[in-house]
């Protein structure tokens, strides 16, 4: 393999894990913060549910603000 499609592999794989951990660390996070608060609080569903919807939201900011600039290329 060519040494410039081995770069844009590699490239592409880093960025592919890189919107993983942009998606997959922010919502356990929120979600063990919000099951942290229900188990304190003693209101299960609540902040459970409420933190995986912050977190979805803070997720979908997030990703476009990492990917606006690859979208005005």
């Amino acid at each position: 393999m060519p040494d410039k499609e081995r770069f844009k592999f590699f490239y592409a794989l880093s960025i592919s894990f890189q919107l993983g951990f942009l998606i997959a660390v922010p919502l356990v996070i929120f979600l063990l913060v919000g099951i942290s608060l229900d188990r304190k609080l003693d209101t299960f569903p609540v902040f459970s549910v409420g933190s995986v919807i912050f977190s979805l939201i803070f997720v979908i900011f997030e990703i476009r603000y990492y990917f606006s600039p690859f979208l005005k290329k």
